[in-house]
């Protein structure tokens, strides 16, 4: 798999998308150093309430056998210890980052729909064009707005900001609160996934084609793909608001929307619902691809949903997981690695075999 060079982010939107820094790290940290004052470490503890009823709860457990009600997170801490305390620490964060990781994948629905069906179409126009490669179309076009799950993690959805028009296109509440737009989340989000670099740009450059230089025919492939399911109304996305097309990549593609053939392009949907899951519903074909992405994450081994986990839903670093598993680093970046493949073969096994149209 070719390198993923990343463009760096601007330093206000690298703030929002790496989110605050983890309560967690500053506690293994504080609690790994015996001059630490019980004062100081339960008010760090305090930052993370579910943190703080989960020491509570355990200090309360039958094992250390106090008739009394245990309240107070300082005499927590003392019973509990330093050592049984990050031990603690790091199981609830574990739990609480894979039930994110699993939970994540039943939201956005809108997103998902919209999603899915841009990947659809853009598979149909790679076929059609021959320009770029139908599976890689598939996969970027599923991935083209994986910027808004990310934002909506990192930004309060009740925030009341109104919509912006920028560069011709309507900038929603969460990116202007982000300080992000959602191509450039989607794109850091590609490369810490280690996507191919090809993909990346296209998720990075999909509402402005013209200024991807890797693949240009799969960018405008996934762009042209994003406008058709809004105007067709085939998925569409509240998100994107009402899209145009881009006219370098309707010249690069040769596309004429005049020309399409509807009832093709309809028919080849049917049967790419068909082929994947045997069913005819999108709703259906949606929940059959979360059911393999939680299959696939509950098949992995332990310590690899434990790094997928900490690494994407906590921002735990490699060298804090480390830590937290007893691990070296180099054996963290490896497990890593591993789980990414076989995440990725998720996404790339979805789309069956495919007659010529």
């Amino acid at each position: 798999m070719k390198t993923l060079t990343l463009t760096p982010v601007p330093h206000e939107a690298k703030g929002k998308l790496t989110a605050k820094p983890s309560v967690v790290s500053e506690i293994m940290n504080l609690a790994s150093d015996s001059r630490t004052s019980i004062a100081r470490l339960s008010s760090t503890l305090l930052k993370d309430p579910s943190l703080t009823k989960g020491v509570l709860r355990k200090a309360n457990s039958p094992y250390y056998g106090f008739s009394n009600r245990i309240n107070t997170l300082d005499f927590a801490i003392v019973l509990l210890g330093f050592d049984v305390l990050k031990d603690t620490v790091s199981t609830l964060l574990v739990n609480n980052a894979l039930r994110k990781m699993v939970n994540i994948i039943f939201e956005y629905e809108e997103t998902w729909n919209h999603s899915l069906m841009c990947g659809i179409i853009a598979a149909y126009l790679a076929e059609r064009s021959s320009l770029c490669d139908a599976n890689d179309a598939f996969v970027a076009g599923l991935l083209h707005d994986v910027g808004f799950v990310i934002l909506h993690q990192i930004v309060n959805d009740d925030t009341t900001t109104t919509n912006q028009l920028r560069n011709g296109r309507l900038v929603g509440p969460i990116e202007i609160a982000a300080g992000v737009s959602h191509s450039e989340a989607g794109f850091w989000t590609a490369g810490k996934w280690q996507l191919p670099p090809e993909i990346a740009e296209a998720i990075r450059y999909h509402h402005s084609p013209g200024l991807a230089s890797l693949d240009p025919a799969l960018t405008a492939t996934v762009h042209v793909a994003d406008v058709l399911c809004s105007r067709l109304q085939l998925g569409p996305f509240s998100g994107d608001g009402q899209l145009g097309y881009d006219e370098s990549a309707l010249e690069l593609l040769r596309f004429d929307e005049r020309e399409l053939d509807r009832e093709q392009l309809e028919q080849y949907c049917l049967k790419m619902r068909s082929d994947i899951d045997g069913g005819q519903s999108l709703e259906e074909l949606v929940d059959d691809i979360k059911r393999r992405f939680v299959d696939a994450i509950g098949d992995l081994p332990d310590k690899q949903r434990i790094i997928l986990a900490l690494y994407y839903y906590e921002n735990i670093s490699f060298e804090e997981i480390g830590r937290v598993l007893r691990l070296d680093h180099a054996t963290v970046v490896d497990l890593h690695a591993r789980s990414l493949t076989t995440l990725k073969n998720v996404l790339w096994n979805i789309q069956p075999q495919r007659a010529a149209i």
